[in-house]
């Protein structure tokens, strides 16, 4: 049983489960930020990510359980976050905890941000509230070689928990495409002149392939790698989204090897 079987067939039958519930456990670090919130593009609203300022840790949130949302001149004026705390300190007496792998530090908790009361006269941001506090479902802390998760079921109605969790949890399948496959991005190197070169990154695929004497997919395929865009291959999502890579079987080897031969190597001799 894999590490995400694990969890996905976890017996709750001897769990007494009340309507409010936190699930606690880790994976190992087989993929990052940008592919795991790609994940949740039906969320999109219901997504952060916050990075400390040493960046030795992430935090992302995603589906909003329970939700705050107050004044920021409010807010500001008087400091007053009591209504926020007593709030979660009165959820949190009726929560049951279960936790299917220990974690390092308690990550259950609200998550929010205050504006500065500013924003209200911006038309982009009409539909938001000045100052917002979260409990997500799903928050998931990156932290060195593991992922650490809290998942908060907030059940406000009859439902079969079998159910509720295998939807809730649907993610960690998704996630094993990235445990057995890695990627490359394709820059091809590009003479400048006789003692200079630079590296491209954004070019066409027929500019990638033109010193392969068959088209580019055809020869990867026959490897055994996918070429796609970055959104195509790993959902990624920032700006390089649109610049070409290769998907392989990550034991091959050989595959991230030609891809450098070719794009790297041969464009200089």
């Amino acid at each position: 049983m894999n590490d995400y079987q694990r969890i996905i067939d976890y017996n709750f039958s001897d769990i007494v489960l009340d309507d409010k519930l936190v699930v606690k456990f880790k994976v190992k670090k087989t993929f990052n930020e940008s592919q795991f919130i790609s994940l949740f593009s039906s969320k999109r609203g219901e997504r952060f990510i916050i990075r400390t300022p040493d960046t030795k840790y992430a935090i992302i949130g995603i589906g909003y359980e329970s939700t705050w949302l107050l004044d920021s001149n409010d807010f500001l004026t008087s400091f007053d976050n009591s209504s926020v705390l007593s709030g979660f300190e009165e959820l949190k007496t009726q929560v049951t905890f279960l936790d299917i792998d220990e974690h390092d530090e308690e990550y259950f908790g609200i998550y929010g941000g205050v504006s500065d009361g500013k924003n209200k006269s911006s038309q982009e941001w009409v539909d938001f509230s000045d100052t917002t506090f979260v409990i997500p479902g799903i928050l998931a802390v990156f932290k060195e070689e593991e992922v650490y998760f809290t998942l908060f079921f907030n059940m406000k109605e009859e439902k079969d928990f079998t159910s509720l969790w295998h939807e809730r949890i649907q993610f960690l399948e998704e996630l094993e495409n990235y445990k057995e496959k890695q990627y490359c991005r394709l820059w091809q190197e590009v003479k400048k002149d006789e003692d200079w070169s630079r590296t491209k990154k954004s070019l066409l695929l027929s500019e990638l392939g033109k010193y392969s004497k068959n088209p580019l997919r055809q020869s990867f395929s026959e490897l055994g790698a996918k070429l796609g865009t970055l959104e195509e291959l790993v959902s990624e999502t920032n700006q390089n989204r649109k610049r070409y890579a290769l998907l392989f079987p990550a034991q091959e080897v050989k595959i991230p090897l030609c891809a450098y031969l070719l794009t790297r190597i041969s464009p200089l001799i």
